[in-house]
């Protein structure tokens, strides 16, 4: 059955752990990442100049950094470190081995 509430982002097993995927979903650049086990959903923008951060990496304490101008960006809203920004987090959910967006959190997302 079509699930109009979530979107089947990427498997869970295809995250490699400490790198960024993003995927589009409702004209939205989403960011996928793995950090010691656990998941991490958000806005998948740099704040910098509103390019993708694919491929970008994850540095110990969960900092994003820009692949295109190592602009750093937290994925922990507190305590974020002083030179990075906190990125926006959507709702997941991870059912059947897939990671799943909540779509009306995505409608929802403050316009920065």
């Amino acid at each position: 059955m079509f699930s109009l509430k979530w979107h089947r982002l990427i498997g869970e097993r295809d995250v490699i752990p400490g790198q960024v995927e993003v995927r589009k979903v409702l004209g939205c650049l989403v960011g996928i990442t793995n950090v010691d086990g656990s998941v991490h959903v958000f806005d998948g923008r740099c704040p910098h100049a509103g390019r993708s951060l694919q491929d970008s990496t994850v540095i110990p304490g969960g900092t994003v950094v820009c692949s295109k101008h190592g602009f750093r960006l937290s994925l922990y809203p507190e305590p974020c470190s002083v030179d990075a920004l906190p990125l926006t987090r959507y709702v997941f959910r991870i059912f059947n081995g897939y990671i799943e967006i909540d779509r009306q959190g995505l409608l929802r997302r403050p316009e920065r």
